[in-house]
């Protein structure tokens, strides 16, 4: 860590745990809490690493054994650093916080000698076969010091021990519900990618992974693994999905806030929303954090929102899938004012009329009369009003009326790579990067119109739940735009 970092409580990691101190700072790892907590018991501060037998799976494939070490060291330079410090279990101490010890490379779980990057997981083969493997040692326990299993170790004083048990417990895929297979390679022991599909393919009908409610004199626990807790939330709680974000352009114009000194015109290559070709001149060795820092770029004029669902709304059909609120979520947090301006709402057609005197929008063919009873008070191309309103939820029969899809098509088409959508569709390998740069400069609509597709295939009602909530947050995004555009046309034909 950079600034000094307190740790409290447990923690757990399916490979090593590799912990350092930076040339200043301190990492120190508390017990859970105070004595006196009704949470303070061994169990809720121990700090656990796997330990694996090799064992066939029920797929047949071989898991190698693996046994997850506690290593001082630090990765970005392989340089073992200043020891860090654990509080420890001590019975009988009035104050168990007040005991504690050095961790370093002398006191670790190996033996000195290899850095600790030979003792990291490999990524491939993680990604690729969930399993703990290492870099170059590939199982840490070849280098195991006999010190650690002494009662003078971390280990011997309660603190930290080896997790045996004989199944991963079961976590989530952390991603969505979208009936396609990834992006982890399996799901348990016995359910994974099957030989000859990849990341991205069609389950189909495994009940085990694709369930969305719960089984016959079952409970809600039992859904699909597939985005379990997407369907979990469907079926019994509430679920908040935050739409992707559309770039509008540049308010302060095209270039950004740099100009050129003899012409006096915008640098068209230091525009923040443009992918650039080269690392500039003063990012020299540091290229990758300058394109983070471009990417951090608070863009005032964009559009963003978010669609709200819950398992005990009433209806029935297609309506029990459909959200019950959209609202706005552009949250512009460049700085303090723009921050306060992306929550702060008004009316912003008050006191706005024509040359004879009439309040600006007239009575629609449907009643309603703008900058009367209904104000106008998202401003997206300005940043004002623009997180926390609540607009009129999308429903299913908008998903076959013709101006709608052509909304959603023409967004998806602007901005959405047709070879993008990874991991929740099949990746394509070629020459250029997925999402295409110069499409997701306006915001990654990839997902958008690869779902676009897919429901000219399958229709709406053969859509995943995901798939559903990807064109349901893009049209409470299109629908906030509209009301926003339409106010300013009709404020300009007022004028």
């Amino acid at each position: 860590p950079g600034a000094d970092f307190n740790w409290n409580g447990a923690m757990h990691t399916e490979g090593n745990l590799i912990v350092s101190n930076s040339a200043d700072n301190q990492l120190t790892g508390f017990l859970v809490s105070s004595t006196k907590s009704c949470f303070f018991t061994k169990r809720n501060s121990e700090i656990t690493v796997r330990e694996f037998g090799e064992e066939t799976l029920a797929d047949g494939t071989v898991r190698p054994a693996f046994q997850g070490q506690y290593i001082n060291g630090q990765i970005k330079d392989n340089n073992p650093p200043k020891q860090v410090r654990f509080h420890i279990w001590a019975p009988g101490r009035a104050d168990q916080n007040s005991a504690s010890t050095n961790f370093k490379t002398d006191t670790d779980s190996v033996v000195n000698g290899a850095g600790p990057a030979a003792y990291a997981l490999d990524p491939v083969i993680l990604q690729t076969s969930d399993f703990s493997v290492g870099r170059t040692i590939a199982n840490p326990a070849e280098n195991r010091d006999e010190f650690w299993d002494d009662d003078a170790s971390l280990e011997g004083k309660e603190r930290m021990r080896q997790e045996t048990s004989d199944t991963t417990p079961y976590v989530d895929d952390f991603f969505r519900a979208d009936n396609r297979y990834g992006p982890k390679p399996r799901y348990n022991d016995a359910l994974t990618i099957p030989a000859g599909l990849t990341i991205g393919a069609e389950i189909g009908s495994v009940t085990d992974l694709v369930l969305d409610t719960a089984p016959a004199g079952g409970t809600c626990e039992q859904v699909g693994l597939d985005g379990y807790w997407e369907r979990r939330a469907a079926c019994e709680g509430m679920r908040i999905v935050v739409g992707q974000r559309l770039e509008l352009g540049d308010p302060i114009g095209w270039g950004g806030p740099t100009r050129n000194s003899v012409t006096n015109t915008f640098v068209a290559d230091a525009e923040p929303l443009r992918p650039w070709n080269q690392c500039p001149g003063n990012s020299t060795g540091r290229c990758n954090e300058a394109r983070q820092r471009r990417s951090l770029w608070d863009n005032l004029a964009a559009v963003q929102g978010a669609v709200v669902y819950h398992s005990a709304r009433p209806g029935t059909g297609d309506e029990l899938e459909e959200p019950i609120a959209c609202f706005s979520s552009t949250v512009h947090p460049g700085t303090g004012a723009t921050l306060a301006n992306s929550s702060t709402f008004e009316n912003l057609v008050y006191g706005v009329t024509d040359a004879a005197g009439v309040p600006a929008f007239a009575p629609r063919t449907d009643g309603r009369v703008y900058g009367q009873t209904i104000p106008v008070i998202s401003d997206f191309l300005r940043g004002k009003g623009t997180n926390g309103w609540e607009f009129e939820a999308p429903t299913a029969p908008i998903f076959g009326n013709a101006n709608w899809l052509a909304a959603l098509n023409n967004l998806a088409t602007f901005a959405g790579d047709p070879n993008g959508g990874a991991p929740s569709f099949e990746p394509v390998q070629d020459n250029n990067v997925h999402p295409f740069p110069s499409m997701a400069m306006w915001g990654d609509f990839s997902m958008l119109r690869r779902v676009m597709g897919l429901m000219n295939t399958v229709g709406y009602a053969g859509l995943s739940p995901a798939d559903k909530t990807t064109l349901h947050s893009a049209a409470c995004t299109v629908g906030m735009l509209a009301y926003n555009v339409d106010y300013l046309e009709n404020l300009t034909s007022m004028q």
